[in-house]
């Protein structure tokens, strides 16, 4: 596997498609490293475990109860996938 693609922001860009996916284009300025669940309106349960599923197929990996309730912000989000990767011999 090739390793993350990182803008500026330092989100891994597959990971800021899913999001834009579940959010839609007009979050696409608001899903940076730094986002958090409280910053962006329609991040619900719902569209939390759209996103969940989203990571495990497109990364891979499997994410348990406990990471998925520490998931609150997109920076935990991604340095969850990446030592899952790092562990996996995959980033």
């Amino acid at each position: 596997m090739n390793q993350m693609t990182r803008p500026a922001t330092g989100l891994d860009e597959r990971l800021h498609g899913l999001f834009v996916d579940a959010f839609g284009e007009d979050y696409a300025d608001r899903i940076t490293i730094d986002a958090r669940m409280e910053d962006i309106d329609v991040w619900d349960s719902v569209a939390f475990v759209g996103i969940l599923l989203a990571i495990e197929s497109t990364y891979g990996i499997k994410i348990g109860m406990g990471e998925a309730a520490t998931m609150t912000d997109i920076a935990t989000i991604q340095s969850i996938i990446d030592q899952k990767l790092t562990a996996a011999g995959a980033s």
